[in-house]
């Protein structure tokens, strides 16, 4: 693992678990959109007002601002495989689409903290032969999402809810639970509208590529259509487990969850920032049930 790595991650062992996400992106400017890029792939505005999944734009790409999230990955536990290749591929077209929808939040400091956290998380879970990559988009809305191949993102909306560091542990493990368990590439595996391509692709060699794009497309409406109820309850007990064999407070998820819910039934009604969360995952109800269980477990 690269020097620089190992010391970020001492200094977050080192600090207090309690960290003022509200203020440190007040400080930086968290909230001048003006600090938005712009896509040179795709000239779409990164920032796109993306509000909720019909908001989506599933063709979308920015290649170029990807480039900036993979300068900073993990080492993969052991020599890629052919299937964890595969899958990367799949993901950089989905984390690409991710970018676009929402840019990137451009401040290195907090980046690195976000990475490492993230990746002592990542490092408690079990091991993969892919890298990981964590990176902040540029938006108001409170959402997570996991990109197949290691690409993770937080909005910085969400970040601003949190209240300490072991909240984002917490809601990083859950996104680290959807790469361990590959929840994307299965549902896709699932899909009927697969049954054509993939085994076409599994026998090409040469000519892999004509192959990938339709199954990356389908990755990218998987994600935004959102994963099965199942598959968001278990990244959610798994989180658990990971965020506590990190050496975080894996009770915290409960409290991200009550969060959440509070957001959900203000006196005005749903608030617009969480629309997007809850049209993709169960009810916040039901997630907490399911922490609290798995928290009685430990």
């Amino acid at each position: 693992m690269k020097f620089w790595i190992w010391m970020m991650l001492a200094a977050v062992g080192a600090q207090a678990h309690a960290f003022d996400f509200s203020d440190w992106l007040k400080k930086g400017g968290g909230y001048q959109r003006k600090r938005s890029v712009k896509s040179k792939s795709t000239n779409v505005a990164a920032v796109r007002g993306v509000d909720e999944p019909g908001d989506v734009d599933p063709d979308a790409r920015d290649f170029p601002s990807l480039k900036k999230v993979e300068s900073r990955q993990s080492a993969p536990a052991s020599q890629l495989s052919g299937q964890s290749e595969d899958e990367i591929k799949i993901g950089r077209d989905v984390a690409a689409n991710v970018i676009a929808q929402f840019g990137l939040y451009e401040d290195n400091e907090l980046t690195s903290y976000v990475y490492a956290v993230g990746l002592k998380v990542a490092n408690s879970a079990p091991k993969r032969d892919i890298p990981y990559r964590f990176a902040v988009l540029n938006s108001d809305i409170l959402n997570a999402f996991a990109a197949p191949g290691g690409y993770i993102f937080v909005t910085r909306g969400l970040l601003a809810a949190l209240k300490d560091e072991s909240q984002l542990a917490c809601v990083l493990a859950h996104e680290v639970a959807h790469i361990t368990q590959r929840h994307v590439m299965k549902a896709i595996q699932k899909s009927r509208m697969v049954e054509a391509v993939i085994p076409a692709y599994a026998k090409a060699s040469a000519d892999k590529a004509k192959y990938m794009k339709p199954v990356a497309d389908m990755a990218v409406k998987m994600l935004w259509k959102g994963l099965s109820r199942e598959d968001e309850l278990d990244s959610d007990r798994l989180a658990i487990d990971y965020a506590s064999a990190a050496g975080y407070d894996a009770a915290s998820f409960r409290d991200v969850l009550l969060m959440l819910k509070s957001r959900a039934q203000t006196p005005q009604g749903v608030d617009q920032h969480v629309k997007f969360i809850l049209s993709t995952h169960p009810k916040p109800d039901d997630r907490i049930r399911a922490v609290e269980e798995k928290l009685r477990q430990k």
